[in-house]
């Protein structure tokens, strides 16, 4: 590694880490790092405590142990405080007007305190994903020769070597050693591109650098699916940007860098596209110029020359709600397995993009509150049809308690719901002599019906491409809903006679591509990404008999590469992929291109 040494003013513990680059100027004034190691020690400096303070009387004690409780009135019975949040008594454990056996008389005692227990723990989940906002950042790197990760790998061998050869030469930790490699290796990348005319002209084709050479900010915008100049923030001079980087570097601590870490085992062999690490700060007065700094460099666009980019820890629906999701039992009276495989696929949909993206409308609270308390105890079977919002929705549904298609029911609860995530449509159009005409519209707040190529197996993606590029229409998206449901017409009447398609369908683990039209009056299309959340399978000959279950597919924030699948009766068990022949109703979730 070549350092530019003099700008960048080492300490004597960098100098020996990267003794390599050179020789380097001596710093004339104190080191800051030992000042406040100095300064810091003397603060946790306690005053010596009276040792005899607060010792009992031992027997001498005028406490009134005789009196005690009086006895229950059953054997051995449960004793608890009932009167909720109200007053408490001075000391409650020496008075017993307040104590009851717990449940008393009352029947539903436990689910009222389990139901109380559960809000209490959601808000601490709410409170404390709050404070993390002031905290956590997180760094994403991407994997590949030319990326940080194996420079950061190799600073990684670079320091247990020392550490085990030479421990007395150097004091730093490995979250500290990591991240003053992050910011000299990004100092360095600055400093040649700046010195780089042809570097320099391709980063102004990217956007990267003006012609003044400043630094630009970039965002993300969602409609576009493409990274754009945020004129809000002011471009940083790449002198003042290397001076903050210097400043970063001298600064930081052990005390002010809390955690510094790869959110999976760091290696030069990774497979996936990009390496998340977690980056949290200190709450104490020395990280809140530290925080402040990294705060203004989210968006950088100087960050991309490392293949690297820095956002905010997001403020995440908790992921409770998922668990309880995985929690839920329904007792299926009839033939309401259909009922059941929507609910569990609609919900699933809809947390797991609320998850990922804070901007994700809540569910319906028809379907929030069917979750069961967080409890260690197992759940009872819920009936749908004993809740009143379930009974109001499906009043004008026919038969509920007859088998019914999966896909019917929704086009009827969809529009019902009104959820923004859903909210869109897709058109199918054709060149005619005067123009463009649409040949066939439709809504995203019902399932999408593709037909299903020919072929020994079935690819999503095929399926969705065969969909779009059909030789009567362009079929495609209008707006790029956060959702989208897709109906696999694997079911064809021919003569009057049923006939169900039961090649398998592949379901990759990569992202699947959505065609979306330019503009209004255009056959153009680009591509919106989205990832399988759930699948609804289907077991029978026709879609209104048989039976109907739901997989669940764990995405990056919760559930990660797990599949769980529902039944009636039980909770989701873990599954493998073998249910593709079976799959009739595919459920999307947004998601950023690879490599955004």
């Amino acid at each position: 590694m070549t350092l530019c040494a003099d700008p960048m003013e080492l300490d004597e513990q960098e100098r020996q880490f990267w003794a390599q680059a050179g020789p380097v100027k001596r710093e004339q004034e104190p080191r800051r790092d030992v000042l406040h190691q100095t300064e810091q020690s003397k603060r946790q400096r306690l005053a010596p405590q009276d040792r005899n303070k607060g010792k009992g009387k031992g027997t001498k004690g005028k406490g009134k142990g005789k009196q005690g409780l009086p006895s229950p009135p059953s054997a051995n019975p449960v004793t608890g405080y009932t009167n909720g949040f109200g007053s408490h008594p001075p000391n409650p454990w020496t008075q017993t007007q307040d104590l009851q056996p717990l449940g008393g008389q009352d029947p539903d005692w436990m689910e009222y305190r389990m139901n109380r227990l559960s809000q209490l723990v959601l808000r601490q989940e709410q409170i404390i994903s709050a404070i993390r906002q002031d905290l956590v950042l997180y760094l994403f790197v991407r994997s590949g020769p030319e990326g940080m990760v194996p420079v950061l790998c190799d600073a990684a061998e670079k320091w247990r070597k020392m550490k085990e050869e030479e421990p007395e030469k150097i004091t730093y930790s490995l979250k500290l050693m990591l991240f003053k490699q992050l910011l000299i290796t990004l100092h360095q990348r600055l400093t040649n591109m700046i010195a780089d005319e042809d570097a320099l002209a391709k980063a102004k084709n990217l956007n990267w650098i003006d012609d003044q050479k400043h630094w630009k900010h970039l965002t993300w915008n969602p409609s576009k699916q493409c990274l754009e100049v945020d004129n809000s923030v002011r471009p940083i001079p790449a002198e003042d940007l290397l001076a903050q980087l210097v400043q970063m570097r001298k600064a930081v601590t052990e005390e002010t860098l809390v955690r510094f870490k790869s959110m999976r085992k760091l290696t030069t062999e990774v497979t996936s596209d990009w390496i998340q690490f977690q980056i949290c700060m200190s709450l104490r007065p020395e990280g809140g110029a530290m925080w402040s700094t990294l705060n203004q460099w989210i968006g950088q666009a100087s960050w991309h020359t490392l293949g690297c980019r820095l956002r905010r820890d997001r403020p995440n629906y908790d992921t409770l709600v998922q668990e309880a999701v995985l929690r839920l039992i329904f007792h299926n009276p009839s033939n309401l397995c259909y009922l059941h495989s929507t609910i569990y696929a609609l919900l699933w949909t809809i947390l797991q993009a609320r998850l990922h993206d804070a901007y994700v409308s809540p569910p319906p609270q028809a379907l929030t509150m069917l979750c069961p308390p967080i409890t260690a105890t197992p759940n009872c079977p819920i009936q749908v049809l004993h809740s009143v919002p379930w009974l109001m929705l499906l009043q004008a549904w026919p038969s509920v308690h007859r088998q019914h298609d999966a896909a019917e029911l929704l086009q009827y609860l969809l529009p019902r719901f009104s959820h923004s995530g859903f909210n869109g449509g897709w058109e199918a159009r054709n060149f005619v002599p005067g123009g463009i005409v649409t040949l066939d519209t439709g809504p995203t707040q019902a399932p999408i019906p593709i037909a299903l190529p020919a072929g020994p197996s079935l690819e999503l993606q095929a399926a969705i491409d065969g969909w779009s590029a059909q030789v009567t229409a362009r079929y495609a998206l209008l707006t790029p809903s956060p959702m989208l449901c897709i109906q696999l017409q694997r079911f064809t009447n021919a003569e009057g006679v049923m006939r169900r398609d039961t090649r398998p369908l592949v379901v990759a683990s990569t992202t699947v591509r959505m065609p979306l039209f330019t503009g209004l009056h255009t056959m153009q299309v680009r591509y919106v990404h989205y990832q399988v959340v759930a699948v609804q399978l289907h077991y029978g000959a026709t879609p209104d008999m048989g039976h109907y279950r739901t997989i669940l597919r764990g995405q990056p924030l919760f559930g990660a590469e797990k599949w769980w699948i529902t039944d009636d009766s039980c909770t989701a068990k873990p599954v493998s992929t073998e249910h593709d022949d079976n799959i009739y109703i595919v459920w999307l979730r947004q998601v950023l291109p690879p490599g955004a």
